[in-house]
């Protein structure tokens, strides 16, 4: 009676009454359900309905209770367009440079979110594009270069990413100075030139991506099935060059490589056989191996021990196989 008499039903949430109602059915079950059968039972609460909105109506109607005070109640929140939650007008995504001087982050151009690089001290005023990609998703990392990124991209969302470096030195102001002449005459291969602006040069870092940039590997064990790229580590005592892993030869295991940032040359670390995780040191030697131990759930780690006598390390655990140079 107090609810209708006073209006609050208008003030009520649908949700909030819904939830009053169905407690007061769930009540008034538990109690009439063990006393009579379930016909009755039914009955008693349809009635039960119908008598108390038939008291509330008429108490709407005929109430001289006092006024409920208007700030008793908090309006509730206005509800926002679902286009502002799933729309790609923003600025996401934002990566800091290890030297702290520039970001880069995603944001819209001609429709779809592509990179963007700025200097930290005037992010607002000067922000440099640097993908162009009308339709395709991309990602981003900064490498410890001035001005070089490494892009994640992958073949039409089939997720069997492929790793690129995009060198925008000259892009902002602060990159590093040219430091042979084939450096500065460096250009993108044809196919992705329309990937980012010109004052950017993509090198593929993958053998996959080196085949084609789509995703297909070049190697005849792998050419029926697509090839994924990871990055498995970096260090500041040697920013031109980062340790990936790849999936070519075997679908299970990635092999690790160390490739050049700028000239995409390659050199085999690991061919691996058993390991899932790699952790390194800061000159990107591997010194950890983790990988499930045969039969179980278990994840075993292994230590790699540097040789005295040459430049190969051995595994210490009797999971791996063979040394890593």
């Amino acid at each position: 009676c107090y609810i209708y008499s006073q209006r609050l039903h208008k003030r009520f949430h649908l949700r909030e009454l819904a939830v009053l109602w169905v407690r007061f059915l769930q009540f008034h079950h538990q109690l009439l359900t063990p006393k009579i059968g379930s016909m009755k039972s039914r009955f008693l609460l349809v009635s039960a309905f119908l008598i108390f909105a038939h008291l509330g109506l008429v108490c709407s109607q005929n109430s001289d209770l006092p006024p409920v005070p208007a700030d008793l109640f908090v309006d509730a929140d206005p509800l926002f367009p679902l286009e502002t939650l799933f729309s790609d007008n923003a600025t996401k995504s934002v990566r800091l440079h290890p030297s702290g001087e520039q970001i880069l982050f995603l944001a819209p151009w001609e429709g779809n979110s592509n990179v963007f690089i700025a200097n930290v001290s005037d992010v607002h005023n000067e922000r440099a594009l640097v993908t162009t990609f009308k339709e395709r998703t991309v990602r981003a990392s900064w490498t410890h270069l001035p001005n070089v990124l490494l892009l994640i991209v992958d073949n039409e969302g089939d997720e069997n990413y492929q790793l690129y470096s995009a060198d925008c030195n000259g892009l902002l102001a602060g990159g590093r100075p040219a430091q042979t002449e084939t450096e500065t005459e460096r250009v993108s291969a044809p196919e992705y030139r329309n990937w980012t602006v010109p004052e950017c040069v993509v090198t593929p870092l993958g053998r996959a991506a080196a085949g084609g940039g789509d995703g297909s590997s070049s190697s005849s064990s792998s050419a029926s099935r697509p090839v994924r790229t990871v990055l498995a580590g970096m260090s500041y005592r040697h920013p031109e060059v980062v340790v990936i892993g790849e999936n070519g030869r075997t679908p299970v295991y990635f092999d690790l490589y160390k490739v050049n940032l700028l000239t995409g040359e390659r050199e085999l670390v690991y061919e691996n056989n058993a390991y899932t995780s790699f952790r390194f040191d800061l000159d990107l030697q591997v010194r950890l191996l983790a990988g499930p131990v045969p039969g179980g759930s278990v994840t075993r780690w292994d230590l790699v021990l540097p040789s005295e006598a040459s430049s190969s390390s051995s595994i210490v655990g009797g999971g791996g196989e063979g040394t890593i140079s």
